[in-house]
């Protein structure tokens, strides 16, 4: 009676959050495997989502990038990110290369469930 309502229930899960995605103007443009160093320390990999979009103006990029990061706080690993959004800047790696600038992405908005929080980082 109840095979299929696991799948169900993520289903609707996954649509509840595309919906709420679209609703902030949120879109996925691609998904990176990347960590986030803190010192000498590197956490574990986390799957990011990341969205570009064009720049505008006088600047020497042509477009900007936002990754969002889902961790969860009650782990060593959402806490030291955390901690690097809260000193200014964080720095991302994908697998041994810097990805953007060394300190160089920015907290922005967050939202949080629970013990799990959503970061937006903009470069």
């Amino acid at each position: 009676m109840f095979e299929g309502l696991g799948d169900s229930m993520r289903r609707l899960t996954e649509l509840m959050k595309e919906k709420a995605d679209a609703a902030i103007g949120w879109r996925v443009d691609e998904r990176k495997l990347l960590k986030v160093k803190k010192g000498d320390t590197f956490t574990e990999v986390f799957d990011v989502e990341v969205m570009y979009e064009p720049t505008f103006g006088f600047t020497p990029k042509r477009q900007a990038a936002t990754v969002r990061f889902t961790i969860d706080l009650d782990t060593p690993d959402g806490q030291l990110v955390l901690d690097s959004v809260g000193e200014g800047g964080v720095t991302l790696f994908e697998g041994d290369k810097l990805f953007g600038v060394e300190k160089g992405w920015k907290g922005g908005k967050c939202s949080a469930r629970d013990n799990i929080l959503d970061i937006w980082l903009h470069d």
